[in-house]
């Protein structure tokens, strides 16, 4: 069982930091070793380049021989898009400030670069190529490199906010991880984002859209036994007339259940909250 050893060899040589081995590069055991060893050695920020690998695994027929693709070199929007995509935190403030040098508008940047860029990944999302690990990471990537922008739109006054709102996850129930991402992804799109947190009683949560002026209520909830507590704001709302539109989200809502209740608009996921709140702005906008 030589192979064995050698196998168990150079992932330990990996460890303790192999920078190059000859070794057969048809072996495709070889390669999956490789892939998990510099995980565990920490040269794959993020376990990008694992994830990456494991998607792209399928199964070859006997005698087919991998090809290596010749890369050819990015420009300066094509890394950015790329770095947004695949939440390269570590990158993505060097290729701003890059872009920037070279010239390029920061709305330019936000508009046609990062922006497509989260958009193109909730699209994967909702093909199931990517998942909420990815989302998260992207989201915290288009973070880091707005901050950078904003102090430069800001002097144009080239980035306005699209609209107020309030999110929260209602009275009673204390899960807020994907409330949270979809704060993250609509903060990326423009829009101004108060986050109320978990277990908001729906008298707060009016009165802070009243406070802030808000033009949408985002409602979320993980158990059957809070999710009526999106009724009761939405009753409230009608009840004293209030100009705000709704939407809800959460594991245990349905697109049956924002219209049982009479709300607005419904987020199935991460991947579509973004589209959601910008249909209800234009709607009361409209209205």
């Amino acid at each position: 069982e030589r192979r064995l050893i050698h196998n168990t060899f150079l992932a330990m040589a990996i460890g303790y930091g192999l920078d190059a081995a000859i070794l057969n590069p048809y072996d495709s055991d070889v390669h999956k070793i490789i892939t998990a060893a510099s995980l565990f050695a920490g040269r794959d920020p993020e376990c990008r380049h694992y994830i990456s690998f494991c998607e792209g695994l399928k199964e070859e027929t006997e005698g087919e021989r991998k090809t290596v693709k010749k890369e050819v070199p990015l420009d300066i929007k094509e890394r950015m898009f790329r770095a947004v995509v695949e939440g390269e935190k570590e990158n993505i403030e060097s290729l701003v400030k890059e872009a920037l040098k070279e010239g390029l508008e920061p709305t330019f940047i936000f508009v046609n670069i990062m922006t497509p860029a989260i958009r193109h990944l909730g699209d994967l999302f909702g093909a199931r190529k990517k998942f909420i690990p990815h989302l998260v990471a992207s989201a915290e990537t288009m973070k880091r490199g707005t901050d950078i922008l904003l102090p430069y739109m800001e002097k144009k006054q080239a980035m306005q906010e699209k609209g107020v709102i309030i999110m929260a996850t209602v009275k009673g129930d204390i899960h807020d991880l994907g409330k949270n991402i979809c704060c993250m992804m609509l903060r990326n799109f423009g829009f101004k984002v108060i986050d109320l947190g978990k277990n908001v009683p729906y008298e707060e949560i009016i009165e802070k859209a009243i406070r802030y002026k808000a033009d949408i209520i985002g409602l979320s909830a993980l158990m059957t036994t809070t999710m009526m507590q999106m009724k009761v704001v939405r009753d409230e709302v009608h009840k004293r007339r209030l100009p705000f539109k709704i939407m809800i989200g959460g594991a245990v809502t349905t697109e049956k259940f924002a219209k049982e209740i009479g709300v607005d608009g419904y987020a199935k996921d991460v991947g579509d909250v973004v589209q959601v709140a910008e249909k209800l702005l234009k709607l009361k906008k409209a209205s």
